[in-house]
């Protein structure tokens, strides 16, 4: 198995290169593109030319730089300061999170964001 063609390289506007996993897969039936901490990875049915999954990475580059960018700005979000709203990666999504005192522990989701209520512990 040669490992340098289970990788596509995509340029960006600013001159980097991106390397993709590529996979084809006999019951894929649409190109996939996902991005985890391990890396972006492209899933294709088996048989699609290798020019359309070039174009399709073309299309989505842009996101694709945006969710790498985000799984490296650091593996633990900024500190929560009660009231005040921070933004972390949820599903693949920004999302807005603000926390509150609380009797219980208790998470509801409130216009943009989620508000988690969160009881003091004992002794403070």
């Amino acid at each position: 198995m040669d490992v340098a063609n289970d990788y596509l390289e995509l340029a960006t506007p600013a001159g980097e290169t991106i390397k993709i996993l590529r996979k084809s897969h006999p019951q894929a039936r649409r190109l996939r593109l996902t991005v985890t901490p391990g890396g972006a990875r492209v899933t294709y049915p088996e048989g699609t030319h290798p020019a359309q999954v070039f174009a399709f990475l073309r299309r989505h580059g842009e996101w694709l730089e945006r969710k790498l960018d985000e799984l490296s700005l650091g593996s633990a979000p900024p500190p929560l300061k009660p009231g005040a709203a921070t933004v972390i990666p949820l599903r693949g999504e920004t999302t807005r999170l603000s926390w509150r005192d609380g009797v219980y522990p208790r998470i509801e989701q409130t216009d943009d964001r989620l508000v988690l209520a969160l009881p003091r512990p004992h002794g403070k």
